[in-house]
């Protein structure tokens, strides 16, 4: 076993068969001890006999005749080399290891806990807390490998580390990073570098910027040799800083980027999806040749990835802004689709939010297969953030959906409403517009009175897709929306816009208000609340107030902005001879952009103006001749 020899298979079973009969009570147990780390250094698994075998002849007492190290020895032998190791047994050592605790030094105390886990041996947290005790008494005369090693068991055991002992390893290892050359090389290995650092991230813990700026001097100081750390390592250490939220300078960037392209050859289908999913999640600004190699190495083995490797990938790619071939994204969707009922509901949302991304639309198969894994894993468990990337999606693919989908997902914010942020539901109610879906009338109110009282948690973008939630609602079901709520929406906007003026999200909230004044002035009986409240009076209010950012902007906007605007300032009755001269000037430059429809929008918004208004009656002109040109074959002779 010190020798690490080669023995021949028949040359161990035989020994195996041999040593067996010499297990019995009088047997030594040093000598049980020795003969099983023989052959578990000889990567050698004894017969079915010995689990049984040793449980008779191995006693609490007998165990308690070992040293500390010995017990860890033994005890890591025998995961080793048996087959299995006997309850019975299991719970012995724990007794005797909770018992002589005090007398383990750092790192047989590892070794046990790394036991303890492989043998499925539940340690209490009574028993963790006094590993604490002995890591901090064992802490001057430790080096970082064991240090790194308990932070690393204390996690795989589940254990919440207390505050003061995280920051007792850390300052620990920082002194010993400080003044740690010898010979020019530092004394913690990349190894122990990637394992701390992934279990202070699982951890929650954020080391302090000194020892990170240590951390990073050394990690890029080893960036001469693309072999200094593992692909593992790399991908650990890379993680660790997506998880905590880490800056990463630029010198540890680069110094990563040139590790892992020297070694994507070496790496496996988990450590890539991590390494990418950490670069979108730092939004990193990842080199096209690098990025492009990851993704050749991963559909080179894409036959090997699990739901999380595929959500992770898709997700960092639309994170990074870097799409794909198409032939990938095709490959990525056939590798979904045969593993949909495997995925979490976090995983289908961030597959179907990543393609949606990407610019690439799924096939119906790929749909109806969401849909049933949906349904299966129970809507209700999606978190809030889930289920509103999942509608966002829906309504931007305008897909076909089960009747059932969005009942369901809609029957989970029922649910949860109070859990959900703002963002979150303006979302819902954009898309729930966008896919012309009726949220329920008592679940709809319940979304009006949180607009109302979390009013102040909107952003201007929240205030705009709600509004156009509202506005699609009115619309379709021929309602007036609660006078409240608008209200209320309104009087964020006015703060936001005087913080920062967006002429873009001005668009979208005066659009959605002409929606609202036109249902209103239909003649429904909140038409008389509206005009006490100031509703129908808010675009010309928004318009007054604005008028000279709108002036600064407008020539910047799109030319379908351009006549969102326009329509919604002639039908707001709110119109600005200035403003509408620019408005005009983009769309005349734009005008072979729009359709029919578009084109009979702003007509109609030309013909509700005052006639006397001089801009007006060129620009209808061209409004038409540009309809009759969009109409059929020979209408331009007739024009």
């Amino acid at each position: 076993g010190r020798l690490q020899v080669k023995a021949p298979l028949g040359a161990l079973k035989q020994l195996d068969a041999v040593s067996l009969k010499h297990v019995d009570a009088q047997m030594d147990l040093q000598h049980i001890m020795q003969t099983l780390w023989g052959f578990s250094q000889l990567s050698y698994r004894v017969g079915e006999e010995w689990p049984t075998k040793l449980k008779g002849v191995i006693h609490a007492s007998s165990l308690s005749s070992l040293r500390p190290s010995e017990q860890a020895l033994f005890s890591w032998s025998l995961c080793k080399a048996c087959p299995r190791v006997d309850p019975a047994l299991a719970q012995a050592l724990k007794t005797e290891f909770t018992s002589s605790l005090k007398q383990y030094d750092l790192v047989s105390m590892n070794l046990m806990l790394k036991c303890f886990h492989v043998m499925h041996v539940t340690v209490s947290r009574e028993i963790m807390e006094k590993c604490e005790v002995r890591c901090l008494n064992c802490l001057t005369k430790s080096d970082i490998k064991p240090l790194a090693e308990f932070i690393y068991r204390c996690v795989k055991t589940k254990h919440p580390v207390h505050i003061h002992t995280r920051r007792y390893i850390e300052n620990a290892v920082h002194a010993k990073m400080t003044g740690s050359s010898q010979g020019g090389r530092s004394v913690i290995g990349s190894k122990d570098m990637a394992l701390l650092m992934w279990s202070f991230a699982k951890l929650g813990h954020r080391p302090k910027d000194r020892f990170l700026n240590r951390l990073e001097a050394i990690f890029v100081g080893w960036n001469d040799d693309v072999k200094a750390m593992s692909p593992q390592a790399l991908s650990l250490l890379i993680w660790a800083y997506a998880k905590l939220k880490l800056k990463v300078s630029e010198p540890l960037m680069e110094a990563h980027f040139s590790m892992v392209s020297g070694q994507i050859q070496r790496m496996n289908t988990q450590c890539l999806a991590n390494i990418l999913w950490s670069y979108g999640s730092l939004h990193l600004p990842v080199p096209e040749a690098l990025f492009r190699d990851l993704i050749a190495q991963l559909q080179a083995n894409l036959h090997q990835c699990n739901p999380q490797n595929i959500s992770n990938i898709l997700i960092s790619c639309a994170r990074l802004g870097l799409r794909p071939s198409k032939g990938y994204l095709r490959e990525m969707e056939r590798a979904s689709v045969s593993k949909l009922s495997k995925f979490s509901c976090q995983g289908l949302s961030n597959v179907l939010w990543a393609f949606v991304k990407l610019g690439w639309k799924p096939s119906d198969a790929f749909i109806y297969g969401l849909q049933n894994a949906l349904q299966a894993l129970n809507a209700e468990k999606c978190s809030p953030q889930n289920v509103a990337n999942l509608m966002w999606a829906f309504a931007q693919l305008r897909c076909t959906l089960f009747e059932g989908t969005l009942v369901a997902l809609f029957d989970a914010v029922r649910s949860n409403l109070g859990q959900y942020t703002p963002q979150d539901v303006s979302t819902l109610l954009w898309s729930a517009g966008k896919l012309g879906y009726a949220i329920e009338d008592g679940l709809f109110a319940k979304i009006e009175r949180y607009c109302v009282s979390r009013s102040e948690g909107f952003s201007l973008y929240d205030v705009s897709l709600s509004l156009t939630g509202f506005a699609s609602r009115s619309q379709k079901r021929k309602e007036d929306v609660d006078v409240d709520v608008i209200v209320a929406l309104m009087e964020r906007t006015l703060v936001l816009l005087d913080e920062a003026f967006s002429v873009e999200a001005f668009v979208h909230i005066i659009w959605s208000i002409s929606i609202i004044c036109k249902r209103g002035s239909s003649g429904s009986n909140s038409t008389l609340e509206s005009d006490r409240r100031g509703i129908g009076g808010m675009g010309s209010a928004l318009v007054e107030r604005y008028r000279g950012e709108l002036l600064a902007d407008v020539p910047n906007l799109s030319g379908y902005d351009a006549s969102k605007l326009y329509c919604s300032m002639a039908f707001t009755s709110c119109m600005d001879v200035a403003i509408g001269e620019k408005l005009q000037a983009i769309m005349k430059v734009r005008m072979h952009t729009y359709d029919a429809p578009q084109l009979q929008s702003i007509l109609h918004a030309c013909e509700s103006l005052d006639p006397s208004i001089s801009f007006q009656m060129p620009f209808m002109v061209n409004i038409q001749e540009a309809l009759w040109a969009t109409s059929e074959p020979g209408n331009e002779m007739l024009s």
